[in-house]
């Protein structure tokens, strides 16, 4: 391949943006609230795509390749795995939708169900490409994770749907 650009026309090219986001998601994970899953995660950047250790654009170019069209997105296929060729792949906005891990403040073990600290409601949420979307909330929690499931389902077919919930005794 190449020499890869990372900058035309006093812009960053769109494979440059997502290596230089991933790099900020990872390296300020421990000093922003907004990346702080990847410090609790323990995620890590190879070594041959993190510049802190010698790494570059141009490996991860060589890795990774170009993107295979336009909207393409850097999405990890463990979203609790490293940034790495063995993890990494180009994917459209709805796939990496659906590749989201649960977050560790989440009590419900469910993806996208919470519980409301303040009001002890019950919430079930996703995303659409956009600002997330309230599916329910309410004092249900079993009405809550079948509003997921339903998105789920009708989103990305059941053989994707997240796992099942920890049983309510657990939580």
């Amino acid at each position: 391949m190449g020499r890869v650009l990372k900058w035309v026309n006093g812009k960053k090219t769109s494979e440059y943006m997502a290596f230089d986001n991933m790099l900020t998601r990872v390296n300020n994970s421990c000093v922003s609230d907004r990346y702080i899953k990847y410090a609790e995660y323990d995620i890590k950047i190879c070594d041959r795509w993190n510049t802190r250790v010698g790494g570059s654009f141009e490996n991860f170019i060589e890795d990774m390749g170009l993107k295979p069209f336009k909207e393409a997105m850097l999405d990890r296929i463990d979203p609790l795995g490293d940034y790495c060729p063995e993890n990494c792949m180009w994917s459209d906005r709805r796939t990496s939708n659906y590749n989201t891990a649960i977050s560790k403040a989440n009590k419900s073990g469910r993806v996208g169900v919470y519980q409301e600290t303040r009001t002890g409601k019950w919430v079930a949420t996703c995303r659409k490409g956009g600002p997330k979307i309230v599916l329910y909330r309410g004092d249900s929690f079993e009405e809550a994770v079948e509003a997921r499931v339903t998105f789920e389902v009708e989103e990305w077919g059941e053989e994707k749907m997240h796992s099942e919930p920890l049983d309510k005794e657990s939580k």
